[in-house]
């Protein structure tokens, strides 16, 4: 973003630089200038959208990793095994139940 404002100062700069006050020509400036500036602003908008895309992703992906976690220790505490012991047999018969529920051919 810093190198943008820096844009939007050398175009300001050299539109101002040495002009003449004349209408046609302040007005087409003033053109320019709104222009550069309505780019860098949509870019720099278009990039934090894109930051904000990744994060929430990422977000997401936590929370059902760790709501993978909390139904897997909650069933593990019905079924009566222990916090450290090796729950791949338990993973794998939950993830079968959970297709199971999604998936519209089983329902048949």
């Amino acid at each position: 973003m810093g190198e943008n404002v820096k844009v939007i100062a050398s175009h300001l700069s050299f539109a101002t630089r040495n002009q003449e006050r004349r209408p046609g020509k302040t007005s087409e400036r003033d053109r320019a200038i709104h222009l550069t500036v309505e780019h860098v602003i949509l870019e720099t908008t278009l990039e934090l959208a894109a930051e904000v895309a990744h994060t929430l992703f990422n977000i997401r992906s936590m929370c059902r990793a760790l709501a993978f976690d909390l139904l897997l220790n909650s069933v593990q505490q019905v079924v009566g095994g222990s916090p450290g012991e090796n729950v791949s047999a338990l993973t794998h018969t939950i993830l079968q139940q959970q297709t199971r529920t999604t998936d519209p051919q089983t329902e048949i």
